[in-house]
């Protein structure tokens, strides 16, 4: 983060409570992740959002016209309230720490799965579930492919690594017979 975590803590924190005080939790979630999508993909935006030299009111009616018909009125709201208050350039981080809280309130954990190559829609959903059971927990899967994994799985949730995978299968195969030499580099 590029400062605090209280501050976003906060900022996050405060936004949940409206959001659901309101019913939109759900909602602010995915409006907030379209927001920070659209600023790490329009540079127009990008620019007006963390330009020190254009006036607060200016930025306010940009992003007002391009956000109004995208995203509820507590999103609009909460994104002009951070360039008001002159902290636009932490929105990334702060939606982070929003995303986060939101997803502990809903009892949600974030799982970051490495695989060598693509599973199947069938295989992930057996996956999720099972760490579901694991963790007591909804699971969303975040998958990425890793051919240097060779096959199997790495799990990365709740600062739990659960290292499933080829590469470390023979890895520890090598170290217990050292003159079998399987040719896995250090």
């Amino acid at each position: 983060m590029k400062y605090t975590p209280t501050v976003a803590r906060r900022y996050a924190e405060a936004l949940a409570q409206l959001a659901q005080e309101q019913g939109l939790l759900d909602t602010l979630s995915n409006e907030l992740n379209m927001i920070a999508y659209l600023i790490k993909s329009q540079s127009e935006l990008a620019t007006v959002l963390y330009s020190p030299h254009m006036p607060v009111k200016t930025k306010e009616k940009i992003i007002a016209a391009a956000l109004a018909h995208r995203i509820s009125p507590l999103s609009l709201n909460f994104v002009l309230v951070l360039v008001r208050k002159r902290r636009e350039q932490y929105m990334e981080d702060i939606i982070a720490a929003y995303v986060h809280y939101a997803d502990a309130v809903r009892n949600i954990v974030q799982a970051d799965v490495r695989v060598a190559r693509p599973i199947s829609p069938t295989q992930e959903e057996a996956l999720r579930q099972q760490l579901a059971k694991y963790c007591g927990k909804q699971v969303r899967l975040e998958t990425h492919i890793d051919p240097s994994i060779l096959g199997g799985v790495i799990v990365q949730i709740g600062g739990i690594t659960i290292d499933g995978s080829v590469t470390t299968r023979l890895r520890q195969l090598q170290d217990a017979v050292p003159e079998a030499n399987i040719g896995l580099q250090e």
